[in-house]
């Protein structure tokens, strides 16, 4: 017993002997701090809990343990002193005191903020801070309590009286967000009206503030965007093939002066859209981006938001939305008209005018797919029911774009049949750069699939395969018929009659897409074979493509 009482002899450090051991050649260790030493080894090693082990081990010597002199009493303080270190109780003490100081600090600084709020609405309003601190006080018990019991128990009333029951519903939602917003002024931030007004802080409250905010956002940009149309294309109803007359300055216009001031010209806007800019480049503005994303926040609003706007009685979006959905689709569908009805006037037109018309047919009937795609995931239902919007487009949309897909070919068959050098041998390469405008077509517009297959393959019984060019004829059967006639005519070529001199300055016909002068039909019999020779590689060449497009 380390501390028990008897007589010095007994206590092992008065042993001279045992007063050093050797633990290697010419090194003595003291015992005492030997043992220490290993002591403090044993606890580091060991895979326990140090401080389980050191408290349970001063507890246990502790209860059975009384210092006798001020060494051992000193020794104990400080094997108390460390665990409870390990313990955490001076761990503890300390986060207590750090979390009562911040706390302390934390409202010393919502205090000044308080304060410096004060002073600064004392100085607008032009009074004394006293004074002012009086006047919000009596501000909030007047109107904080009313305000809120007014956002939770919101309804809109007598919308029947009106015709525009959403001009209704918007006035009397402005003004309830109005007293919110002055309810807010009292207060120097949203914690602070939530720490005196803790119903604020309730999702029954803020599901409540938040719906009237996302409807009448919503509603006053619908409101906005088609007011701006109206503008733009100065007609009240958003007919973009209606002259403008009125006395209002659509955007774009033009205007000669009159006795009276600026009159408009009386074209329309689908007219000026087409002359001053190409039709993509207005679909690409940013305010088309902005009507898109527009409506799709709409749609969230109303599917979401289905039950608290039932429930405050303010009126869907449907009447505004539609024709915003149906503006694009008509003036996609106007432009491709348009375009269609010049084209079929023509007849025989050049190379040039032909490319011309079939980049503009193209980039039409691309704009009119992605349109009808968009429309068609704007209007799709929603499993609840809360989005039921009435059809937005025109019944002939399907049918116009149809065919101007049919047009289409037709003038890739002019193309084809000009007969230019450089798309001589490259049927099939011009004809699977148009692919993906086929490809879409056939995706998005019902029968879209049929008009294709029909105008690339299909072949009408009466017509003869290979060799008709009616109208039954499908474009590869019509490119075939072609590799057949020219085979047929270049085999005739060299047996041909020797030309007269006034023929020998004219071209002849071409080969592999160059030129061959008259003078070049006189051919000994090695000539006439190199000459069959290439006849036969580009007739098989060409055969070959058309045949692996077919397929």
């Amino acid at each position: 017993m380390r501390y028990g009482s008897g007589s010095g002899s007994e206590d092992p450090r008065n042993d001279s002997d045992s007063q050093y051991f050797q633990r290697g050649p010419n090194q003595s260790v003291d015992a005492a701090d030997s043992d220490e030493e290993d002591f403090g080894r044993t606890l580091l090693d060991s895979s326990g809990d140090v401080r389980d082990i050191y408290s349970s081990l001063l507890e246990s010597e502790s209860e059975s343990i009384e210092p006798e002199t001020p060494e051992d009493r000193e020794r104990l303080e400080w094997q108390t002193m460390l665990a409870s270190v390990l313990d955490g109780d001076v761990l503890k003490s300390e986060k207590t005191r750090i979390a009562v100081a911040l706390a302390t600090s934390g409202e010393e600084q919502d205090k000044y903020n308080h304060n410096l709020w004060l002073c600064i609405r004392a100085k607008i309003m032009g009074t004394d801070e006293e004074e002012e601190r009086k006047r919000v006080e009596d501000l909030r018990l007047r109107t904080v309590d009313p305000v809120i019991n007014e956002v939770l128990t919101f309804c809109a009333r007598d919308l029947e009286s009106g015709d525009d029951p959403g001009a209704i519903a918007l006035q009397q939602v402005n003004e309830v967000l109005r007293h919110l917003d002055i309810v807010h002024t009292l207060y120097p931030t949203l914690k602070a009206l939530q720490l005196d007004k803790p119903v604020v802080a309730e999702p029954d409250f803020q599901a409540h503030r938040d719906a009237l905010i996302t409807w009448s956002t919503i509603f006053t940009s619908l409101r906005r965007q088609i007011n701006v149309l109206r503008k733009w294309t100065g007609s009240e109803t958003l007919d973009v093939t209606a002259p403008v007359t009125n006395a209002d300055s659509p955007l774009g216009a033009r205007y000669t002066f009159g006795d009276n001031g600026p009159v408009a010209d009386g074209t329309t806007f689908l007219e000026r859209a087409m002359k001053e800019e190409s039709i993509q480049m207005t679909f690409a503005k940013g305010f088309m981006t902005t009507v898109y994303s527009l409506i799709g926040a709409s749609r969230d609003a109303q599917v979401n938001l289905a039950n608290l706007l039932r429930k405050m009685n303010l009126p869907s979006f449907e009447r505004e939305l539609v024709p915003l959905i149906s503006f694009p689709t008509q003036l996609a569908l106007a432009s491709l008209r348009v375009r269609l009805d010049y084209a079929q006037k023509l007849k025989e037109p050049a190379i040039m005018i032909i490319d011309q018309m079939i980049d503009d047919l193209k980039l039409n009937i691309g704009i009119a797919c992605t349109l009808k795609r968009q429309y068609e995931a704007f209007l799709s239902p929603d499993p609840g029911g809360n989005w039921n919007l009435p059809p937005c487009i025109n019944d002939n949309y399907d049918t116009v774009v149809l065919d101007a897909l049919s047009f289409f070919f037709k003038l890739i068959h002019w193309k084809l049949k000009s007969g230019a050098k450089d798309i001589y041998f490259k049927e099939t390469d011009l004809i699977e750069s148009q692919w993906p405008t086929f490809n879409d077509v056939a995706l998005t517009v019902p029968g879209g699939a049929s008009v294709v297959a029909e105008q690339l393959w299909y072949v009408e019984p009466d017509s003869e395969p290979l060799v008709s060019h009616s109208a039954g004829s499908a474009l590869t059967n019509k490119l075939m018929a072609r590799v057949t006639n020219f085979f047929e005519a270049q085999l005739h070529l060299p047996a041909s009659q020797r030309p007269t001199s006034g023929q020998r300055k004219r071209l002849g016909p071409s080969v592999n897409g160059y030129a061959r002068t008259a003078s070049q039909q006189d051919m000994d019999g090695e000539q006439m074979i190199s000459w069959y020779s290439k006849i036969l590689d580009s007739v098989r060449l060409r055969y070959r493509k058309l045949q692996r497009f077919v397929r």
